[in-house]
């Protein structure tokens, strides 16, 4: 926090029209300003707080993000510890189960002894199939904490910025050009999930949309490089869909789970009867994972081609697209039903 005062000293932290210090930062146009240019025609509307109040909430806000993704972190490597052991103890029980049949049958006569390999076999089966069941837990367990420490890692070098340029990263508005009229490939992107929910066989639900009204929209800009972040309220919406695409999609009739390309990175969660399922998409993918309930948020990092969605409430990781997902121009999506 130290650096604080002295990149508000700097020069350019001066107004280049009033010659004054910018002190007041300005929450609508996310910037610096000067006394004179706050009170002016552009900004005297807008809602303002001194600059060091500003910088300084934006720095707790980050220092708790930071906080609360180190904290899942070390949670991660504790369970990706647990089984670990737990491997070692299966595989210890299983070679020790079998040695016990291989002794208790050979205390049998020779007519019962011809069953023993059937018992072992199947025992070592058996063993090697719940085994391969936990290490593949602890390659999922090690994939999220790879991903986890990948956001932590951006956090950390917003976290080395002067404190006044916190609360001016990746906060600029993204404008979004609104689509009023609602075509049916964005109905069909809901569709196309609860059919897949359908065919499930734990669920047996109507695949009827009901009376639900679509409204979809993409931003007006795309993104070729540097990194974006922004919210989506999800709090009221039955079926929602946010992420970033690209401009071909948007004029195609395909389908939001069409495998056939990969146009799209979303993240969508739909409504059948009482029940909620998460989705991501190329590729098509369920989540079994509680849905976020109020915010959700979205880091675009073009630089990499990842992107990632976080839940705003509990500061957790929702999922992560990897690195070199897209090298094309993409602009955000969202999509939602009521």
């Amino acid at each position: 926090k130290a650096n604080l005062r002295q990149s508000l000293k700097c020069e350019e932290q001066l107004c280049g029209t009033h010659k004054q210090t910018k002190t007041i930062f300005c929450e609508a146009g996310k910037s610096l300003l000067c006394l004179v240019c706050s009170q002016g025609q552009e900004h005297k509307t807008h809602r303002h707080c001194p600059a060091e109040e500003a910088a300084e909430e934006s720095w707790e806000k980050l220092a708790n993000q930071m906080r609360s993704l180190w904290e899942k972190i070390q949670d991660v490597e504790r369970n990706l510890k647990k089984y670990d052991e737990r491997a070692d103890a299966w595989m210890f029980y299983v070679n020790g189960y079998g040695d016990m049949i291989r002794k208790t049958y050979q205390m049998l006569t020779p007519i019962l002894q011809e069953g023993e390999n059937y018992y072992k076999g199947f025992i070592t089966k058996e063993g090697q199939k719940i085994y391969k069941q936990i290490r593949k837990r602890q390659k999922e367990l090690s994939g999220k904490k790879t991903d986890l420490k990948v956001i932590y890692t951006e956090f950390k070098k917003m976290s080395y910025k002067p404190n006044v340029e916190l609360h001016q990263v990746g906060v600029s508005p993204i404008n979004f050009s609104l689509n009023k009229e609602v075509s049916s490939q964005h109905i069909r992107l809901f569709d196309d999930a609860r059919h897949l929910m359908y065919e499930h066989p734990s669920l047996h639900a109507s695949l009827d949309g009901g009376t639900s009204k679509y409204f979809a929209a993409w931003g007006a800009q795309s993104f070729t490089s540097g990194k974006q972040y922004w919210e989506m309220l999800v709090d009221s919406s039955w079926d929602w869909a946010v992420g970033v695409c690209k401009d071909s999609w948007i004029r195609k009739d395909d389908g939001i789970l069409d495998e056939s390309n990969r146009d799209k990175f979303l993240l969508l969660c739909v409504k059948q009867d009482d029940h909620y399922q998460l989705w991501t998409t190329a590729p098509t993918t369920p989540l079994y994972i509680e849905r976020p309930l109020d915010r959700v948020g979205v880091f675009l990092d073009c630089d990499s081609g990842s992107i990632s969605f976080v839940d705003v409430t509990k500061h957790s990781l929702l999922w992560r697209y990897d690195d070199g997902m897209f090298t094309f121009p993409v602009r955000p999506f969202i999509c939602t039903g009521h």
